[in-house]
């Protein structure tokens, strides 16, 4: 997941993780400031945070429900 440490709805995306946060690819897209943008994010064109890149190249601008996430990794959730 594409982010910044400043967005709420990345905080928000964190949050619904808990403990498994520790397994998402999370890449962080803004100078310690909070000013500008990293220069990976640039490259890769990320314009809104969250942004989530699957395998298959596919990207989601948005605050996913876990339900979703699943579906589109193919990701089960515990019981």
């Amino acid at each position: 997941m594409y982010g910044a440490f400043w967005c709420p709805h990345c905080k928000a995306q964190k949050q619904e993780f808990g403990r498994s946060w520790a397994y998402i690819n999370y890449i962080e897209c803004s100078t310690a400031d909070g000013k500008e943008q990293t220069t990976i994010c640039k490259q890769a064109d990320i314009k809104s945070y969250p942004t989530w890149e699957f395998a298959d190249g596919k990207r989601i601008a948005a605050n996913l429900p876990l339900e979703r996430l699943s579906v589109q990794t193919g990701c089960p959730l515990p019981p």
